[in-house]
């Protein structure tokens, strides 16, 4: 790969071999690097000038971050390397994988190229499908999301699927797009520019991908380029979902008296809330649990006189420790963090109101025998499916889960 010196744009031109055909030019995806394209850019570059574009940002980490999006590659290396390529071969076939092709859309829409492009190849390029794929990989990206904005990064030792880290403004445009339904910028849909282009565009999809680049999703990206294609729509939260909503998010007692400040602080307890409320757009289902204790409750020390606080006694129903006085009913205290999405809450289950047991567990009161109503909420909803998150894991969440 041979970098070119004369290239004045953001990341690296690499040119890979030369010749008199139609030029290419290659760009690659998310979390990757040139390197990723190398081979097959030696093979489709045998007697014609090809060349990878590789984005800015391939070394991003820790004191490394660079705030990009994909609507600065389109602005930037994506629409100047077309540019470039053009002005000295000719009209230039462009090949992207993954994200390479969000990018390369973005710059087709928002700047004159057409006379510059003779044609596009797009492998699983998608922005819209995300909601269609399962679960536990849906929770796995927005919990990296959450990650990723407190960096400025995306760790790709989290999601291991590629060789370097990505920019979270890159991702979080990206799951954007995936929530509206539709690709667009601050114009508007990138389809009203590009269909009537009508660019020759093949776009290839992995028939066993249901998680990054679903064949849905892909064809939806192919429809922005077509002279035919069906109007693009904003999509309403779970729109087009073929499968029951059978998955509920359980947020446990994301309260202030467990955050810091309050009167059983968990360390740093207030930072989970930007990554519950991202977790809740993706959930059929989400229950707050919520400590709603009488004031003077069995559980607290200061109910029973020489004991201090998390000492451990006998209850009726078992061991007991004794806390300081928490989550009183109607108090500052037992009210959610105000920054918690509790208009995103089907159902909120108050616990451990019954002055005589305490209550960890969002199913059952401590004696493990009075219900708290959650189970017989789920059933009757037919999820089968749970993710807990909140406050805290060693009581709360943990007897929630066990």
């Amino acid at each position: 790969m041979e970098n070119m010196t004369d290239w004045t744009g953001p990341g690296r031109l690499l040119r890979i071999s030369e010749g008199s055909g139609t030029p290419v030019l290659i760009a690659h995806g998310t979390f990757s690097t040139a390197e990723t394209c190398l081979p097959l850019a030696q093979q489709i570059g045998a007697g014609r000038p090809t060349y990878i574009i590789e984005w800015r940002g391939r070394d991003i980490g820790a004191g490394r971050v660079q705030t990009f999006d994909y609507t600065a590659l389109g602005d930037g290396e994506m629409a100047q390397a077309i540019d470039y390529v053009a002005r000295r071969h000719g009209p230039v076939h462009l090949v992207a994988h993954s994200g390479g092709g969000l990018a390369i859309a973005l710059a087709l829409a928002r700047h004159d190229l057409r006379a510059r492009v003779r044609s596009l190849c797009v492998m699983a390029a998608q922005a819209t499908r995300f909601h269609a794929a399962p679960w536990r990989f849906r929770m796995t990206m927005l919990a990296v999301a959450h990650i990723g904005r407190r960096r400025g990064y995306w760790p790709v030792r989290l999601i291991n699927i590629g060789p370097c880290n990505e920019a979270s403004g890159i991702m979080d445009e990206w799951l954007g797009w995936n929530s509206a339904g539709v690709i667009g910028d601050d114009i508007g849909p990138l389809q009203t520019r590009l269909a009537p282009q009508q660019l020759p565009t093949l776009v290839l999809a992995g028939g066993g991908d249901r998680l990054i680049a679903p064949v849905d999703g892909c064809r939806d990206f192919a429809e922005m380029f077509g002279p035919h294609a069906r109007p693009a729509r904003r999509l309403p939260h779970g729109a087009n979902r073929r499968h029951r909503m059978t998955h509920a998010l359980i947020v446990i007692d994301v309260q202030n008296d467990f955050c810091p400040g309050g009167a059983l602080a968990v360390t740093d307890g207030d930072q989970i809330v930007p990554g519950i409320n991202d977790l809740m757009t993706q959930a059929d289902a989400v229950v707050l649990t919520q400590d709603w204790h009488p004031a003077g409750h069995s559980s607290f020390a200061s109910t029973h006189q020489g004991h201090d606080p998390y000492a451990l006694i006998q209850m009726p129903y078992g061991p007991q420790v004794l806390w300081p006085d928490h989550c009183i009913q109607g108090s500052t205290g037992a009210a959610f963090h105000a920054d918690l999405n509790t208009d995103r809450a089907d159902m909120i289950i108050r616990k451990g109101y019954n002055p005589a047991i305490d209550s960890y567990s969002a199913f059952f009161e401590n004696d493990h025998k009075t219900p708290t109503g959650l189970q017989g909420y789920l059933r009757t909803r037919g999820i089968d499916t749970l993710t807990m998150v909140g406050l805290a894991t060693d009581f709360c969440v943990n007897f929630s889960a066990v």
